[in-house]
């Protein structure tokens, strides 16, 4: 099987590989923050979606996912890629009654949740850039490492 450099990396320092591309982010004894990514063909990790539950949200633990999904992508030279859109499904997450469906909860609660017209001043904090727009008119953003 083949290694996914930034994955590994973050592997390495902490991140826990979770079911159907989901990562957690163990943050400190109480809170972890979730990802789900895709790696796509040329090597982009596309992150679809973070997420925390909401009596953790806008104290600065995103920002903390996000510092360590930028330095990941630097070290290992991994472009990242998103799009800023409002989340109308679960993202691909499974079963009500699976421990798997626990981001898929805790992103459809909007308590304590960035605005996403706001969404892309607080990418740009880490130095994603905009690139373009998808079909639905939805923004798409990039961050290049830095070397």
């Amino acid at each position: 099987m083949e290694t996914i450099p930034i994955l590994e990396y973050l592997f390495d320092n902490g991140v826990i590989p979770f079911y159907n591309n989901q990562l957690i982010f163990p943050i400190n004894e109480k809170v972890s923050y979730y990802v789900k990514y895709e790696i796509k063909e040329s090597g982009s990790f596309v992150i679809e979606m973070i997420t925390g539950k909401p009596e953790y949200r806008k104290k600065g633990y995103g920002s903390k996912v996000m510092l360590m999904i930028i330095e990941a992508s630097n070290k290992t030279k991994t472009i990242i890629e998103l799009e800023i859109g409002v989340i109308t499904r679960s993202g691909g997450f499974i079963g009500n009654n699976s421990p798997t469906n626990l981001t898929g909860i805790i992103s459809s609660n909007k308590k304590n949740k960035i605005p996403v017209k706001l969404l892309d001043e607080w990418y740009k904090k880490f130095g994603f850039v905009e690139n373009g727009k998808n079909n639905e008119g939805n923004k798409l953003m990039i961050y290049l490492p830095k070397v």
